[in-house]
């Protein structure tokens, strides 16, 4: 009897030992795998043909009190983020190479990874369907950094940089400031001029109202009542292509007013960012960025490549016409504007107040070092000689100490574009080097500057 039990006993044992032996087996794989293959991004996708963006659920607010809108939005805690990653949504002429090549910087001094398409300098909209021609972090690494210009896709970025451990901010700036930016950019300002007879002699303010005069029918917000907003109106608002406007609002069907559809958009806005930071007020942004990030000063030095006048105002008729042909740029500029002394008052008014003053002083000084102001030359004065500015822009030279003592003055003075070479030379590589580049910053090869730099312990 006691035999026959023994011999049923032997079997279960048996089924026992082996399922201990598959456990042991799948875990061994699992860590070689997490060890020696990169991030398999791919795999964690519950579903490669989502939308492009989610916004189910949303909630249309009472139109008659828009001051709900920053009740209701969400507070963050800056003091408590303290996280690693950092999605950035780089917004078009509003600053964004000058924070583009900060993070940039700080990532190379720290060895992170960044998401970027292969040698490609604007993500576009980056869909779930796309996710293998990403290039890809290290091995056994994780995205760290976004920073190329990119269409705001929040199905996407959860995905790739999940909120509990990443820092969501982008950068918006006074929308009088960014069209004049854009009007001088992209060249606008001159094609104007040259559908006009004597042209030449139109003022910069007279160009940009002529400009600013086939966006009325479609652009003019104090008409308008009904969505969808025009194409033309879209590409004038260009923060609003950024940001997703569309995706947003076509989620929401056609029951909603414009102005009900722009009180959602910030709120959605305010729930997906940790921090907007503002053009207008860069150092302060930066410093409130240092403080959330448990940064280092030196972590958010940056140069101005470029000594120009102050921009030339335009009177007060012309700026009101663009606040209301921008209208919905104005209402996110100015929510996020007081969003900011909300986050500094948070910090500590007094303390943000003194870093700022340092900092102030720190990357004036800093400047200084890197650049020889006084052989500044202005091979740019023809490229000018049309702008606000006329022909007063000069280009500074860098200095022999930012040749040679600190090479942040030398990666800061690169052309943002010439940044994503060097990043997908150095992720596909996987040990960290760089092919020889021709991009040179006065007579500093790129690829040098880079090595040399990751290898610096003190920069200033």
């Amino acid at each position: 009897m006691n035999s026959s039990r023994q011999q049923n006993d032997i079997p279960i044992y048996r089924k026992k030992k082996n399922l201990v032996i598959l456990l042991v087996l799948a875990t061994v794989t699992v860590l070689v795998l997490h060890e020696y293959y990169p991030f398999d991004l791919y795999s964690i996708l519950d579903n490669p043909h989502l939308n492009l963006i989610n916004f189910d659920g949303v909630k249309i607010p009472n139109p008659s009190n828009n001051d709900q809108r920053g009740n209701e939005s969400r507070h963050h805690d800056l003091t408590a983020i303290k996280k690693r990653n950092i999605m950035f949504t780089k917004t078009g002429k509003t600053g964004g190479s000058t924070i583009g090549s900060i993070l940039y910087l700080y990532g190379f001094r720290n060895n992170l990874n960044f998401l970027l398409y292969p040698y490609v300098n604007h993500m576009r909209r980056p869909e779930l369907k796309d996710i293998k021609s990403l290039l890809p972090p290290r091995p056994g690494q994780e995205y760290n950094i976004q920073t190329q210009h990119s269409f705001f896709n929040p199905d996407f970025e959860h995905k790739v940089f999940p909120k509990d451990r990443s820092l969501y901010m982008t950068v918006v700036r006074s929308p009088v400031g960014r069209f004049r930016s854009h009007l001088v950019y992209t060249g606008s300002d001159k094609k104007e001029r040259s559908k006009h007879e004597d042209g030449d002699k139109l003022s910069f303010e007279e160009v940009s109202n002529l400009y600013l005069d086939q966006f009325v029918p479609t652009c003019n917000f104090s008409a308008l009542s009904v969505e969808p907003l025009h194409k033309s109106c879209i590409k004038l608002n260009l923060l609003l292509e950024y940001l997703s406007w569309s995706h947003f609002t076509d989620s929401l069907g056609n029951h909603a007013t414009l102005q009900e559809r722009v009180d959602l958009f910030i709120q959605m806005l305010d729930k997906e960012y940790d921090l907007v930071m503002i053009t207008d007020r860069m150092d302060e942004s930066l410093v409130v960025l240092k403080e959330i990030m448990g940064w280092e000063m030196r972590d958010i030095l940056y140069l101005r490549k470029k000594s120009s006048p102050e921009n030339p105002r335009y009177s007060a008729a012309t700026e009101e016409r663009i606040i209301d042909l921008l209208n919905i740029e104005h209402q996110i500029f100015n929510y996020f504007n007081a969003k900011l002394d909300s986050h500094i008052d948070h910090l500590g008014y007094d303390r943000i107040r003194k870093a700022v003053s340092e900092f102030k002083v720190m990357r004036e000084g800093f400047e200084n070092k890197c650049f020889n102001k006084e052989a500044g030359k202005t091979p740019s004065c023809k490229k000018y000689t049309d702008s606000p500015w006329g022909c007063n822009i000069v280009d500074w030279e860098l200095s022999e100490y930012g040749k040679t003592g600190d090479l942040s003055c030398a990666f800061l003075y690169t052309r943002f574009n010439n940044y994503s070479e060097v990043v997908s030379d150095l992720q596909l590589s996987h040990d960290y080097t760089v092919r020889d580049f021709k991009y040179r910053t006065e007579g500093l090869k790129l690829k040098d500057v880079v090595e040399r730099l990751r290898n610096e312990t003190k920069l200033l």
